[in-house]
């Protein structure tokens, strides 16, 4: 049985802060890897110079790497993992101001592998965060430390091995076209679903076993990144579509 985590950073700004990290939500299958994207929101500053550190429970965690974006990879970078419990990165523009930051930008991924899945406390926190201008001057950034969370999401989770198929196109504006193949004859539900669980549109058909094709109009919905599932009770088959 597959349980559906949604891990996702928050950190708490207060009113003096320019430079903030933040994380994207991000779906984690049980018994996989935790990739985590960073990216920083600067408020209009410009910004030459950063680093930014996670904790981790190492009982439940290991680290794996880091993967830089090409934007980050053209500042002189470090990546440190301190005695197996805390991750750092760091990096400046070498060029004094040719590739300095000024817009929202995502910085790299943390990537961890999970050798036990049993915590009940969040294993990441967040450590330190420090910004810098191009001059080196310092950047106020939030001091608080922030917390990963975990959910669990109230989703079936039967097997989807007797659903197959695609939907498109994503990011989807209006109609979303599935294309599935079905085990049986009978009726199944295709419901919409935020990250918080909330249901957002939900519809029942008739289908007969084999090759099925129709479409849902998603006009509606807001911009947002949803969780689509596909059940007739026995099995289940989830899809991530992004609505713009």
């Amino acid at each position: 049985m597959k349980q559906l985590l949604i891990f996702f950073l928050t950190i708490t700004t207060v009113a003096h802060s320019q430079v903030v990290f933040n994380v994207p939500e991000i779906e984690v299958p049980v018994s996989e890897y935790i990739n985590l994207p960073v990216e920083i929101e600067t408020s209009g500053e410009i910004v030459g110079s950063l680093e930014f550190a996670l904790n981790f429970d190492s009982q439940y965690l290991e680290f794996e790497e880091i993967i830089v974006t090409t934007k980050a990879q053209e500042w002189l970078t470090y990546t440190q993992d301190w005695e197996g419990e805390t991750v750092r990165w760091g990096g400046y523009d070498a060029s004094f101001g040719d590739f300095t930051i000024s817009n929202t930008t995502e910085l790299f991924t943390v990537r961890f592998k999970v050798i036990d899945q049993t915590w009940t406390e969040i294993p990441i926190t967040i450590g330190r965060k420090t910004a810098g201008t191009d001059l080196g001057w310092d950047i106020d950034v939030d001091n608080t430390d922030g917390y990963v969370n975990k959910m669990s999401l109230p989703f079936d989770t039967q097997p989807s091995d007797g659903i197959y198929g695609i939907v498109y196109p994503v990011p989807v504006k209006g109609p979303l076209t599935f294309e599935l193949t079905v085990p049986d004859n009978g009726f199944y539900t295709i419901r919409v679903i935020t990250y918080n669980g909330t249901l957002m549109k939900s519809t029942t058909r008739k289908f007969f076993s084999g090759y099925v094709s129709f479409q849902m109009d998603l006009e509606s919905l807001a911009s947002a990144i949803y969780l689509l599932q596909v059940t007739n009770g026995k099995f289940v088959k989830t899809f991530k579509i992004i609505k713009k």
